[in-house]
């Protein structure tokens, strides 16, 4: 059974401590992992539409008969969908059954280069969208992962940065990035 223990998020908004990702879970199987998990106690189910399997965890948040409101949902922007935000949570909204996240989170700093209007865009541009889902009623927090201090450091100086990030879910840490992003600054 999962724990009762929660968190406050700067937002004000409680997030449970403990919760089931469903990354690289086929669609069987994951929908039976998110009916088991919520009907066992837990309470926060981590998504995103790039597990390619978001119906299947929509059904099984349905088929639970746990209320919406007593679940955490989570739902993350992939790199494709950095210059898309409200049209990728449409998707992905659709795709849960659901009428809302409890957070949506910017999956990756790096958005896919060949698919940016200008090469100007960065994730700073894409922060300033992120606000915007807030105004909706359709995300209740947004947040950040995998982004490095670096990468943090640098949104919450930029003029466009009104809402600090909830979450930073996956924290890079520098050598890694080094290693990977050969010192190419993005």
């Amino acid at each position: 059974m999962a724990t009762g223990r929660t968190f406050m998020l700067n937002d004000v908004s409680i997030i449970p401590a403990l919760g089931l990702g469903t990354w690289q879970s086929p669609d069987e199987e994951v929908y039976e992992a998110v009916l088991t998990a919520l009907n066992t106690g837990y309470k926060h189910i981590d998504a995103a539409f790039c597990y390619g399997n978001e119906v299947p965890v929509g059904k099984a948040i349905k088929d639970s008969g746990v209320p919406r409101e007593n679940i955490f949902l989570t739902s993350k922007l992939w790199s494709t969908g950095h210059t898309r935000v409200s049209e990728d949570l449409e998707v992905s909204l659709k795709n849960l059954g659901v009428e809302y996240v409890d957070l949506a989170i910017i999956h990756s700093f790096l958005p896919l280069r060949d698919l940016l209007p200008d090469e100007d865009w960065n994730y700073i541009t894409t922060w300033a969208s992120m606000q915007e889902l807030l105004k909706t009623g359709k995300v209740k927090s947004i947040g950040v992962s995998n982004f490095s201090t670096y990468h943090l450091e640098q949104l919450l100086k930029a003029p466009s940065t009104i809402i600090v990030p909830a979450v930073n879910q996956g924290v890079q840490c520098q050598i890694y990035q080094q290693c990977l992003f050969q010192h190419r600054t993005y």
